[in-house]
């Protein structure tokens, strides 16, 4: 997503405000694709051609009428003002509230107010290009965002943009709502729904609360690689996989990352390309004898509990750091108990391998 600089700063026009208001909290508990739009404060709909100012704060001129028209495309779907500012905040994050005709190293095909990418989700380059239609569709995405409501503003702008950073909107909240505040005429309360109002429990990262179980280790008396055939099941969808063929889990792992892959094809379209799943100790052997450091001693891979998967691209190539794919499994894997482990992780002890995902499980209180 491309990061652009707010505008050059200049002093804000006061206007009459009408009644002082607070952003309705909400229950964050992880739901199934809530499509509420909101029972909040009301939204406003604003006379584009007749602003009742031309400068807020960081922000002026176009930039206000490109706003203007995100709030516009909110309350025409029916969101309320909280689902306005969100909208606003983002493509201050992603554009500076400018159509923007380039994307990034990240992204080269990125383009307009929400940085929107080339890959069929967002429409055409005309649609990505226009602030009606590209903010339509941020807020059609966004409503399908678990219980958005009742997130902190910039994760539910992530779970939207899949950002790298879960938190890089948090600076623009504020901005935001001074900004739908002005052009609407209802002051809205900023701390209301900013950081730290939310219930959800969210980590670092801006997923759902991390997985909590047992890490993978021995089970069923069986020893690494040397698991019984038939105390394992096939992944899915890997039966159909010609390339590398069909992988294998515990009953319980393959069951949560099948629940995982349901969530990712309902957002991508596709499964979960899977490179490896249960390694037996023959094939840690061989595995060894391929990737050499890059592989466990035979014997001591997680590969070898059934509690491990190498997750790929499309091609069956091995995923990078912060491609799509990661930054996916960052935001949601913990949700269905797969971690991706320190040592793995950018930074950790190494291997380095954006990849490699494991099953810890999530503990409850049954």
């Amino acid at each position: 997503m491309k990061r652009v600089a707010a505008g050059g700063a200049a002093a804000v026009l006061a206007v009459p405000l009408l009644v002082v208001v607070l952003f309705s909290g909400g229950n964050c508990q992880p739901a199934s694709a809530s499509t509420g739009q909101g029972s909040g404060t009301p939204a406003v709909s604003v006379d584009v051609a007749e602003l009742p100012v031309q400068t807020v704060g960081d922000y002026s001129g176009v930039q206000l009428v490109n706003a203007a028209y995100i709030m516009n495309a909110g309350q025409a779907i029916g969101l309320d003002a909280k689902g306005q500012a969100i909208g606003v905040m983002t493509a201050m994050g992603e554009s500076s509230l400018t159509v923007i005709d380039k994307g990034d190293a990240v992204g080269p095909d990125s383009r307009g107010l929400f940085q929107q990418r080339a890959n069929g989700t967002w429409g055409s380059y005309e649609d990505r290009m226009n602030p009606t239609i590209s903010a339509t569709n941020f807020f059609k995405k966004l409503i399908t965002v678990d219980n958005w409501q009742g997130l902190e503003p910039s994760i539910a702008a992530h779970r939207v943009q899949i950002n790298a950073d879960p938190y890089h909107y948090e600076k623009y909240w504020s901005g935001a709502v001074n900004i739908v505040s002005t052009l609407s005429g209802v002051q809205l309360d900023p701390s209301a729904g900013g950081p730290g109002a939310s219930a959800c429990a969210v980590g670092a990262s801006g997923d759902y609360a991390e997985a909590n179980g047992t890490k993978p280790g021995k089970w069923g008396g069986y020893d690494n690689g040397r698991i019984d055939t038939t105390a394992v099941v096939p992944i899915p969808w890997t039966t159909n996989q010609s390339y590398v063929g069909t992988m294998y889990l515990r009953p319980d792992a393959a069951a949560a990352l099948t629940a995982m892959n349901n969530a990712y094809r309902a957002e991508f379209g596709s499964d979960i390309p899977i490179n490896d799943g249960y390694r037996d100790f023959e094939g840690q052997v061989e595995a060894k004898r391929l990737y050499g450091g890059g592989a466990a001693t035979p014997g001591f891979s997680n590969h070898g509990w059934a509690l491990a998967v190498d997750i790929g691209t499309p091609s069956h190539a091995r995923i990078a750091y912060y491609d799509r794919t990661y930054n996916w499994l960052v935001a949601n894997a913990g949700t269905y108990g797969w971690v991706h482990p320190d040592w793995a992780k950018p930074g950790g002890r190494g291997p380095h391998e954006a990849w490699h995902w494991e099953f810890y499980g999530v503990k409850t209180n049954a």
